[in-house]
């Protein structure tokens, strides 16, 4: 995320897949206070649909916020003086195992109590950790992306445009818009996390 804020995207997509079993996203707030440090950015994230236990389908494997450049990193990527749309959207996926994932995956999940936040220490996989990890990182974006309009006219196409990046971060913000977190959590937004 650092390197991508350094260049000024406006589009981001981050997978934290760090081991976080509480989850308290520590890799997260990490990077978010050196991009503030660094170049002034500030991050607009509600991570309560990440982190709500109140049920296993209560949690999301996504959520979608905003970002804002500073006039003056803007200035160093050499944006118009003009240009006061310094914001941009970006998504996080947190692969997290519900009750609508697939039986290998759940099965998983039972036998290793700490899927999907094993240690990353551990890099000798064997083959079903790796599916089951494989399996819920394909579910995970497909939950974030996944019947997004916008994804229509793609198919079949090599490559994408600008503006059809733009159209299907657009949407998906949009859908966020349309289910937001319930008013008492919207407050933890603007502190940052």
């Amino acid at each position: 995320m650092y390197w991508l804020v350094e260049r000024g995207c406006r589009y981001v997509v981050l997978a934290d897949c760090g081991a976080d079993p509480k989850p308290c996203f520590e890799d997260l707030g990490n990077a978010i206070r050196r991009c503030r440090i660094d170049f002034g950015t500030e991050f607009d994230l509600d991570l309560t649909p990440l982190r709500d236990e109140t049920a296993a389908d209560a949690r999301r494997h996504y959520i979608v916020g905003r970002l804002r450049y500073t006039r003056a990193h803007a200035d160093t990527l050499g944006w118009a003086p003009a240009d006061d749309d310094r914001t941009g959207i970006i998504v996080v996926i947190k692969p997290t195992v519900a009750h609508a994932a697939s039986a290998d995956v759940r099965q998983y999940a039972l036998e290793n109590g700490a899927f999907p936040q094993q240690t990353t220490a551990d890099q000798w996989y064997d083959e079903a950790q790796f599916e089951s990890y494989r399996k819920l990182g394909y579910d995970s974006a497909g939950a974030a992306f996944g019947g997004l309009k916008a994804l229509g006219p793609l198919a079949g196409r090599r490559g994408l445009s600008s503006a059809d990046v733009a159209a299907l971060f657009v949407e998906l913000q949009g859908r966020e818009a349309a289910h937001p977190a319930a008013p008492d959590r919207r407050a933890h937004a603007t502190s940052g996390l």
